[in-house]
């Protein structure tokens, strides 16, 4: 196969292709395609070879069939002469016009090794220009029109694509036979079209100038990027990113939640101290955001409360240098960004700051002066640029004053003529009050901008996955967050109308990325690795949205006859319906939920008579909470105390990192506080988990009480911390707002308790602690809250005659208020787990994976780490729904409960993960819980042959 080099010529810039060979070409009528259709050329020819359209032909046409020699090795060039203008009428017309030919003798056994099969139809344009595919059948020769891609490199931009489309004919000369191909072939059309930057073309500070730029072709490929909100307005993290404004403006709830938690005279400023980000792992949010399929990640350099995440030299002690971190938070990002991931790394900017006294002097002038325009704002942006090379600029805050009042224009030129990203950067509309959805780069118009229809013109939709605020807040519910299937959405709706999504998540003030919006991005990258090929690099197809089936939306491939349907919703009856498609002939479709009275003697025999009653063997499955004084450290797990009394390395170095000499576990309690604790929004959750019962720790190993216990005096949330009851309220809420049982866990020992320690080093053969204080609570417990699950724990140190368990167990199903319905499980002394008491329990996460005789649960934590909430925690350390479904399955095939255990946070939260885990349980349990609910196990548990059938 011969290979020839064609140059195109512009200015300084050389692009070299190949040549190839037996082509006949038919040039159309247009070189520079309108605005609208940017990316796609055509090109004129005359026969003077001097065209008023700015091209220019010399060409040689050798012989066909003779010998390769020096003397017929001339190359056709082509010089180019750009031009702005067109005629519409003409651009899309289907005149015959002249013709170029190039040939070389090729034999025809070659010429599969020269082509590809794939052909690009451009069937968006079949109803706007009448252009398509036409075949015609002239004696012996068949000829076919097709569009044809072209590619080219540009030598000091590597990797930049350049593109163009025109009209092919194509002949062999030795076969009449037409082959299907797509060639790179060189044509003077790309020196106009360049996805980087029209070659030789100087931007003018206007917005004539800056508009006639073309959006880099990289972003339209992309599709779907990341967006950060991070910033002092993290420190609060309660309404949203506008804390500031909202709080002077004297809004309602933010003055109130200031005068509640802070002492006159706080200012915004205090908070910056307290934006820390200690837990920041650059590295761990690129592998992140590299798992969630987006292509391009932008984060708020300085929002409008004017704190710098950067080292800027026009942000002094105001920035994350100054103040807070002590270091540079942006650059790290870059710098993973782009050595671990092939994204795209971009940058936020706000040009207003709500209370720089530059910027309110300047706006008090009417924008006559600008000072903080010229000293402050375009000097950040310029610095910007320089330090870290952004290939998207989100610019923000510009809804108050001019595109004049801030030299965009000027700017811009600069951006897309002289910076180091002049080739690649994607800029948005946001650079004036008057440039909003007019000018700029591509459009976003508005948050969560979503036209529905098809868009002229490149834009994007920035949508928050917390719907009320942009950056973290911490009383948001699983309510508050976006669904996996409304983000899906906000992506399809988007890439099928031109549209490109940039989901924006907050991280905390310490630095991590709460799991709920960890898990929405995983959620994405998994959806994107089965369905990207419908989403990356397509174009929006004829139709958007389907006439019969709403729900679907359409895209095309980039480069084939592919169109793809995507399903928002699963079709009922299994049967897709849509309206627009018309296939031909040989088109291919494919498809990328006991009752007993009797008297019971204090004694195991007697004891375990008693059946488990028949409403927790109904049941199959409930909730177990572990909340306490180990959720304010929330490190390690709730053994913290005892570890880091251990002295266990890890616990001992988070104490001396964090607290001062002296500091006791005690001390931790008065941080217990509660206060966004509400039972009945958590009853609301339990109940819509499919849960049948819930069971929440009144007292750990630690002795702390969560409720006002006779029996542990200054040691329970009456007395400290919560100052209330925290476990009559959910008791109440439980029974009032749902038909769940409400149950208790219960520890018998005390890791430090004085008397406990005592009857210890008296290897138990006194009782102090167990007559005095253990087992008083247990009656304490059952006469207040009337549990109908006792769950027994901390029993392993001494044996069950130490409890006096036999004979408080005699009581509980004989004369107790919940005589008839308590179930009880086997954690009652050293000797009887899996042997005695009620149902077996037997450890932690028990799966015994095949039938037992006796009634068992398994009690299985959604944190694989801890029973307590832990802050550290990531996604990868939470169980997947699907991995819940199984343990739960499993259970009730082999005779099982499962108790999944959730660990809320100090303040009362329950962790959106972790709600969002119930719910999903509900979920599958409303479709499928007739197979769980009131079952009872087969003759066969697990099928042999398929492995995961139960």
């Amino acid at each position: 196969m011969f290979q020839r080099s064609c140059t195109c010529r512009t200015g300084q810039d050389t692009l070299q292709f190949l040549e190839f060979t037996s082509l006949h070409i038919t040039l159309n009528p247009c070189m520079i395609a309108p605005p609208r259709e940017r990316g796609r050329a055509v090109v004129t020819h005359s026969d003077s070879h001097s065209l008023a359209s700015g091209i220019e032909f010399q060409h040689s046409h050798p012989d066909l069939g003779s010998p390769r020699s020096p003397e017929n090795q001339s190359t056709p060039i082509i010089r180019c002469l750009l031009t702005t203008g067109y005629d519409r009428s003409s651009c899309f017309s289907e005149q015959t016009v002249p013709s170029l030919t190039i040939t070389r003798a090729v034999p025809t056994t070659a010429l599969p090794r020269m082509i590809t099969t794939r052909i690009q139809l451009l069937n968006r344009l079949q109803d706007q220009s009448r252009i398509g595919q036409q075949v015609q059948q002239s004696g012996n020769t068949l000829a076919e029109q097709v569009f044809i891609k072209a590619r080219g490199t540009r030598p000091d931009s590597a990797g930049c694509t350049y593109f163009c489309y025109f009209k092919l004919k194509i002949q062999t000369k030795e076969d009449t036979q037409v082959r299907e191909m797509e060639y790179a072939v060189a044509m003077a059309a790309l020196a106009a079209l360049s996805t980087c930057g029209v070659w030789g073309v100087k931007y003018e500070p206007n917005w004539d100038s800056i508009d006639s730029r073309p959006t880099p072709e990289w972003f339209d490929e992309a599709k779907f990027g990341i967006f950060i909100h991070w910033g002092v307005y993290s420190v609060p993290s309660y309404g949203s990113e506008w804390f500031w404004y909202h709080w002077k403006q004297q809004n309602e709830g933010y003055k109130e939640f200031m005068e509640q938690n802070y002492p006159p005279g706080f200012t915004y400023q205090n908070w910056g101290k307290q934006f820390t980000a200690e837990l920041y792992d650059p590295n761990t949010w690129a592998d992140i955001f590299l798992a969630s399929g987006a292509k391009y990640v932008v984060i708020t350099s300085k929002h409008h409360e004017g704190y710098a995440l950067y080292p800027s030299n026009y942000s002094f002690s105001w920035n994350a240098k100054d103040v807070g971190p002590g270091r540079d938070l942006i650059g790290p990002l870059a710098d993973a960004i782009r050595n671990k991931t092939k994204l795209r790394f971009g940058l936020y900017h706000s040009l207003l700051e709500w209370y720089n006294p530059l910027y309110l002097r300047d706006k008090a002038n009417n924008w006559t002066t600008q000072t903080f325009a010229q000293q402050k704002a375009i000097p950040e942006l310029y610095e910007l640029v320089k330090l870290y090379r952004p290939e998207v600029i989100y610019s923000d805050g510009e809804w108050e004053a001019p595109s004049s009042y801030w030299n965009s224009t000027s700017f811009l030129a600069w951006l897309f003529n002289e910076s180091p990203v002049r080739n690649s950067v994607a800029v948005n509309d946001r650079w004036g009050e008057e440039t909003m959805c007019k000018h700029g780069g591509y459009r976003d118009c508005k948050d969560h901008f979503n036209p529905g229809v098809l868009q002229e013109h490149k834009w994007e939709s920035a949508a928050t996955l917390d719907k009320q605020s942009w950056g973290y807040r911490r009383r948001a519910v699983l309510q508050n967050y976006e669904s996996i299937e409304a983000v899906i959405a906000y992506l399809v709706k988007a890439v099928s109308c031109n549209g490109n999504l940039l989901l924006n998540i907050g991280p905390t003030k310490e630095g991590s990325i709460p799991v709920i919006m960890e898990e929405r991005l995983r959620q994405m990258g998994s959806w994107l690795k089965v369905n990207g090929e419908a989403i990356y690099s397509t174009r929006p197809w004829t139709y958007q949205n389907d006439s019969v089936s709403g729900d679907v939306w359409y895209t095309r491939k980039k480069n084939g006859p592919a169109v793809y349907a995507i399903f928002l919703n699963w079709p009922e009856d299994n049967v897709g319906i849509m309206g627009y498609p018309q296939l031909a002939a040989n088109a291919t479709i494919t498809m990328f939920g006991y009752d007993n009275q009797l008297k019971y003697e204090p004694n195991w025999d007697s004891i375990d008579s008693r059946p488990t009653p028949e409403w927790f063997d109904e049941a199959k499955f409930g909730i177990f909470i572990h909340w306490g004084v180990y959720s304010v450290p929330s490190y390690g797990n709730e053994w913290f105390w005892y570890l880091w009394t251990q002295q266990d390395k890890g616990y001992k170095e988070f104490i001396e990192k964090n607290y001062p000499p002296g500091f006791t576990y005690q001390d931790l309690a008065k941080q217990f506080t509660a206060e966004i604790y509400d039972p009945e929004k958590w009853a609301d959750i339990f109940s819509a988990s499919g849960a049948k019962y819930v069971v929440i720790t009144s007292k750990h190993h630690e002795g702390y009480a969560l409720y006002p216990s006779k029996y542990s005096f200054s040691w329970n949330a009456k007395d400290v911390g919560a100052g209330r009851d925290l476990i009559g309220p959910l008791a109440d809420a439980i029974r009032n707002k749902t038909k769940l049982r409400f149950g208790l866990y219960h520890s018998l020992l005390e890791w430090y308790n004085p008397l406990y320690l005592r009857d210890k080093a008296n290897n138990w053969t006194t009782q102090t602690f167990a007559q005095q204080k253990a087992i008083p609570e247990l009656y304490e417990l059952v006469e207040l809250y009337r549990p109908e699950v006792i769950y027994s724990d901390g029993e392993w140190e001494a044996p069950s005659s130490y409890w006096n368990s036999t004979s408080f167990l005699a009581w509980l199903f004989n004369e107790s208020p919940v005589k008839d319905t308590v179930a009880v499980n086997d954690r009652w002394g050293e000797e009887t787990m899996c042997k005695h008491g009620g149902y077996r329990d037997c450890k932690d996460h028990f799966n015994p994976g095949v039938l037992q005789d006796h009634k068992w649960e398994s009690a299985a934590t959604l944190e694989k780490q801890s029973w307590g909430y832990r802050r550290r925690a990531s996604l990868k350390y939470y169980e997947t729904i699907e991995q819940c479904i199984t343990y739960l399955v499993k259970a009730v095939s082999c005779n099982g409960n499962l108790l999944l255990n959730i660990g809320p946070t100090k303040e009362g939260a329950i962790p959106v993960i972790m709600e969002e885990r119930l719910r999903q349980m509900g979920s599958w349990l409303k479709v499928n819980g007739e197979a769980i609910y009131s079952t009872r196990p087969w003759t066969y548990q697990h099928e042999n042959v398929t492995g995961d059938v139960w």
